[in-house]
């Protein structure tokens, strides 16, 4: 027979003694602060905002690549600019890339593309480069990851 001052038996085994630590919810927590959504991607060239996730992620892609264009408020002047896929230069492009590894440089717009389709780096770009620490050894360009010599 049950005693009476006995609580019924539970069909859960009970692990601990002690009573379980109550839940805190963290919005319920002071200084808590709810993390704000990342703002939504817009093109610094031409504003355009993406319209939905895939092209927010598109955009982002997109944006992380740097065109050089001819600067046209400086003779042999260079002007550096991100361009999503709606605003990217639909002329010839040309590319630099490193002769020795897979490291890719900024895409080449305009007429530093034109210049650059006979596989020769315009004077400009080479100059843009080398403040970045590319290099021509024996006409090939390098990435600063390879050191000149």
């Amino acid at each position: 027979m049950a005693d009476a001052n006995q609580e019924p038996k539970s069909a859960q085994l009970q692990l601990w003694d002690e009573p379980a630590a109550p839940v805190v919810q963290l919005a319920d927590a002071e200084g808590y602060e709810r993390r704000q959504s990342r703002a939504v991607a817009q093109c610094p060239s031409c504003r355009r905002k993406a319209a939905s996730v895939a092209e927010d992620a598109r955009m982002r892609a997109d944006m992380r690549v740097l065109w050089l264009h001819p600067d046209p408020a400086a003779p042999d002047g260079v002007r550096e600019a991100f361009h999503c896929q709606h605003c990217q230069p639909r002329g010839p492009v040309g590319d630099t890339e490193c002769a020795r590894c897979p490291e890719e440089g900024p895409l080449l717009a305009e007429e530093f593309a034109a210049d650059s389709a006979a596989g020769k780096v315009p004077a400009a770009v080479a100059e843009w480069l080398a403040g970045r620490g590319w290099h021509l050894a024996n006409g090939a360009l390098l990435c600063p990851n390879h050191h000149q010599g």
